[in-house]
């Protein structure tokens, strides 16, 4: 399925591409006036010299491009990184150098790949309310909760397969210790 977003691009700038026919992700890449050095342990905001208008109810998902991790060690910062719909600015990627020694981005650099996909819908928050706060006993190896936490989230247009999926999460912070755990 071909989804349409409106791109505008500074001169010099690259649109973000697919190098491949069976690409998943398209490269995007630097747009720099001097090259930006990211030290071990570091990280810097890359421009890319583009403005996205993304359709509602999609989303671009900026992701890691497996081989500079893997000979690099850089990766994207927060992956995967959300641009969302509304969001009008220029997009500027965080890299992040986990290696160990200094990585050097140059203008032009393929710095990360994006995806371009409709997400499943937006969550309510209902606070769940018990007269004491629960909290699992010392030693359990369970995580302790009180009344704050006691939250959990409702897909808004009730898809069972996350309700499934948030369950144990959910069991998990209300049950009591269970018999097998000594303690």
């Amino acid at each position: 399925m071909e989804i349409t977003v409106r791109t505008v691009v500074k001169e010099g700038a690259c649109v973000p591409e697919y190098t491949t026919e069976g690409a998943a992700g398209a490269d995007i890449r630097a747009f720099i006036d001097t090259p930006v050095v990211i030290a071990p342990g570091s990280r810097a905001l890359i421009p890319t010299g583009i403005t996205v208008e993304i359709p509602p109810e999609y989303e671009i998902q900026v992701r890691p491009r497996s081989g500079l991790a893997l000979k690099h060690g850089i990766t994207v910062m927060n992956t995967p990184g959300t641009i969302d719909s509304d969001y009008r600015g220029e997009i500027g990627i965080v890299l992040y150098n986990s290696g160990s020694e200094q990585f050097t981005v140059q203008n032009g650099d393929r710095i990360a790949n994006w995806y371009c996909q409709k997400y499943p819908g937006r969550f309510s928050s209902n606070q769940i309310h018990f007269p004491e706060p629960i909290v699992q006993p010392a030693g359990t190896g369970l995580p302790e909760y009180n009344d704050a936490q006691n939250a959990f989230f409702v897909y808004s247009e009730g898809n069972a397969a996350l309700f499934f999926h948030l369950l144990p999460v959910f069991l998990s912070r209300f049950l009591c210790k269970p018999d097998f755990i000594d303690g």
